[in-house]
This record gives structure tokens, sequence and C-alpha cells, in this order.
């Protein structure tokens, strides 16, 4: 869901509906743009343009389709971009749609007999294959099994311009003021009949080969104006867990990885090298969830606790901890309020009696204090319904809405409730009774520096509906109106 503060751009797969949403009075659909065949998977708005990406449902294609919307009732297409391959990201800058595509690099006949392919953009029905000067490849030269493209679209014109760069597969991207930042998790080279073993079986290990590698690979995209610019490329230990582990500061890229119960964080310099980490900052657990704030970092780790890490990167090349809070329970996603506090969603634990695990209760909201230079504290802990609580935005951080003006936030909760009678159950060391799934909706907070108040909850579901019937999924404020 797009808006432009009158109208809500809306889609939920297919068509995207134009509707009149402020003023209320009058509000009502006004127009659709139907795509048959595909799903759509992302959409930007920036001075009357709509960008559309849809995946086809029938081949492996993504298109991205951009329309003049300065009559909603009737749009109007201006460009029309398909690569073949799959979707990884996009953003928009500086009146450009950045999109990230991955296009595999060969076909096979299913008998170990490969066809090269090249990399392909199709404009407006005209097929063309990128320039060898407009294709790259990184370090990893045992990673070849996709191109992964980064086409730059004008959103007021639709003009075009590509780059690709042979890769192995799974991206994930970060994207600052200047630079885009691709990172995909490397495969052991192994090979067969002299053929890299991602290309020889479509991506993966070879069966017991040892798995996947432990280390990553990134190459930096440089962004102005549209023009694109393979600029660098290098790797570290471990993996990325989403867009939120990495980060961009003063010239600077920092990343907190994981491998294999190592959780590290790394600095980059512009070409890519290494210029400063902190090692194993939580020797056993698993990394839940990271955000940056210029020259700070938080992560989240957890195996039976939830610990807090605030790291500075003040001095690039000695990052150090400033804080490491220990609080039951994790957070999946941090969210910035104001420049002193933190508020986190996640889940509420309990550890088990035996064994270093824990088991999830409730969904649980926290409020942390992290003033620079001092230890964080928990401000408060929220807690919503029973044992299976839980709520969309510890997987999407598009499903997490705050109206910093307000203080308002907005998160959809499938709500559990404990059964009525107790635990059918109270043996020594069993594991906590999930509770009932009863309602679907959307919880809205007031959040100041004591805590969150809850403003009221909404739902979409009649009574006697089921719960599920119609779910929250997005909500948006536009001046003093929920949608």
């Amino acid at each position: 869901v797009k808006t432009d503060g009158t109208y809500l751009y809306v889609a939920s797969s297919q068509p995207v509906s134009i509707i009149k949403a402020y003023p209320v009075s009058t509000s009502g659909l006004v127009s659709t743009i139907d795509l048959p065949d595909y799903g759509v998977i992302g959409m930007a708005l920036a001075s009357q343009r709509l960008a559309v990406v849809a995946q086809s449902l029938v081949n492996s294609s993504v298109d991205l389709r951009l329309y003049d919307v300065s009559a909603p009732s009737s749009p109007s297409l201006v460009n029309s971009i398909r690569v073949s391959g799959s979707f990884i990201g996009a953003r928009t800058a500086q009146g450009y749609f950045y999109t990230v595509v991955q296009q595999p690099s060969y076909s096979t006949d299913g008998r170990g007999n490969l066809t090269a392919a090249y990399p392909t953009i199709v404009e407006d029905g005209v097929s063309s294959v990128l320039s060898p000067g407009s294709t790259y490849y990184t370090p990893n030269r045992s990673q070849v099994s996709v191109y992964t493209m980064v086409v730059s679209m004008s959103m007021s014109t639709g003009a075009e311009s590509s780059v690709a760069v042979l890769t192995g597969p799974s991206s994930t991207i970060f994207v600052s003021t200047s630079n885009i930042y691709v990172v995909y998790s490397n495969f052991y080279p192994y090979y067969v009949d002299g053929i890299a073993g991602d290309v020889y079986n479509g991506g993966n290990a070879l069966s017991g080969s040892g798995g996947e590698g432990q280390n990553s690979t990134v190459f930096r995209v440089a962004y102005s104006a549209g023009n694109i610019t393979v600029a660098a490329a290098g790797s570290f230990p471990g993996g990325v867990l989403n867009q939120y582990s990495m980060s961009e500061y003063e010239g600077y890229f920092m990343v907190a990885t994981s491998r294999s119960g190592v959780d590290d964080v790394y600095v980059l310099n512009q070409s890519l090298g290494q210029v400063g980490a902190i090692r194993d900052i939580a020797p056993g657990e698993n990394i839940y969830s990271v955000r940056f704030e210029g020259d700070l970092g938080y992560v989240v780790t957890f195996e039976q606790v939830d610990p807090l890490f605030t790291i500075s990167f003040a001095s690039p090349a000695n990052p150090v901890i400033l804080s490491a809070l220990k609080v039951t329970g994790f957070s999946d996603y941090l969210h910035p309020f104001g420049t002193d506090y933190l508020m986190g969603g996640g889940k509420d634990t309990v550890a088990a009696s035996n064994g270093d695990f824990a088991y999830y209760l409730g969904l649980k909201l926290s409020l942390f204090n992290v003033t620079a230079g001092t230890n964080s504290t928990v401000v408060e802990n929220y807690e919503i319904g029973a044992r299976g609580t839980d709520s969309a935005v510890l997987d999407n951080a598009l499903a997490f809405t705050f109206d910093a003006s307000t203080s308002t936030m907005v998160i959809p909760v499938n709500l559990y409730t404990a059964p009525a009678g107790g635990p059918s159950s109270s043996c020594s060391g069993c594991p906590p009774q999930y509770g009932e799934f009863t309602w679907q909706g959307a919880y809205v907070f007031n959040v100041s520096t004591t805590g969150f108040k809850l403003l009221g909850t909404v739902t979409q579901n009649l009574p006697g509906q089921s719960p599920s019937t119609h779910e929250i999924d997005r909500s948006v404020i536009i001046g003093d109106v929920l949608y």
C-alpha cells in the first residue's frame, strides 16, 4: 500500500486499486489497474507516477511497469520493462526506481548439458542483451549461477539503464543515499566434471559436500540521478539476517553477521576491505534483530535471554560495545523512537527446565532507553496474548506503522487467548500450553518515553465470522484517520 496523502494505491496480489481516501467523506474506489497472470510484489510512488513490480504467474519473469497517475481515474502506462528471473528488492531515490532482479546465467536440459544465457531485458516488447561492458563478476568466481541485475528507471520518463553481476543466488540488499549493497551467501566451490557446484546443480551445494559456506560476498553499486556503476566487491565471514543487518555511515559499510552460533560485526571501507570488527559478541547465540542509527548499532541475540548490545562506530576502525542489556524474551524488529529510545517487537519467553533453549510465549513490545554513553535500560515490556500470539511485524517491517508526529504506532495482531479453565496439564517441566486463536486485527498505541498506551483495537471481522476471514495486513495514517 502506498499513499500520496489523498489517494491509496493498494494491491493484494493483483489488481492495483486506486482509492480516494482523504477526506473520508469523499472516499471510494476510483479505478483499478488489471494485471492478469501477474502477482504484485512491490510498488513505489513519486510525483504522480506509480511504479509496480509484478512477478509472472505463468513464467519466471518480473515486470516493472510505470504508470502516470496524474489522473487517478484513468492511469496510463508510461513504460514496461521485463526481466526474466526473480525479484530481490527495490528502492526509490532521487526520482528514480532501482530494482534488483536475479536472472539465470544458463539453462539445462536436465542431463548435465548447459547452455549459456546472457543478461537480457525486454523494454516495450523489444529484447536487448546487456553489453559486455555492463556485465561484471565478483572475486568469488565459483558463484556463477545467476546474473544479479540492477535496473534503474526514471519515475518521470521511464528511461532505463542496467548493469549485471555474475553471482550466486539469494541476495539481500541495503541502499544508502548513494550506494546499493548486494550480499549473497557463498557456497563451497565443489566441482563435478570441471563445473562449479552451484552451476552444476542449480545453485545448491552438492549432496554431502558440507552445505553452505560460512561467508558472504558483497558488491557495491554506486548510483546518482539514474546512473549506476559497479564500484567494488568484497567479502566477510557469516551471513546476514535481513536488510537491517547492514548500514552505511560516513563512507563506511557496517554489517552484523552470524555463522554457526558465532555473531560478529564488521566495518568495511568503500573498497569493501575490512577496517574494523567485533567478533563473537554472543557465543552460542543467534542474531534475531539489528538496527543501525548513525554511528550506533543495536544487535539482539537470543538463546535463553535477550541481550541487547549497543555498539559505537564513532571510531570505525575500533567499534566498541557500550552496553549489553539482558532481558527475558527477544525482539525480532527494532525501530527508533526519537534519539534516545528504541522500540522492539518480539516474543516473551520462559527458559526450559532442561536444555539451553526457551519456550516462546505471547507477543511482547519493548521500549528501551539507549541514550548514548549510558547503560541501556528497559522502560516497559508490554505483553499481548497467550502463547501463539503473533504479528506480521516480526517477519515484515512493512506491517509496522509509526506516525512520528503523533507518536502513534499500529501493528497487526493474531491474538491467542488462554483456554477457559486454565492449562489442561501442570506437569513439571512441560512446555507452556498454547492459547486458542480468537481474534485478528490491529492494535493502536501511543508511545511516550514512559512506555505504551493502548488507544484501541480495530478488526475487520464481523461478529460470528472466523477471526481469519478478513485479516488486517497493512495500515496507513493520513491526517488523523487510520486506514
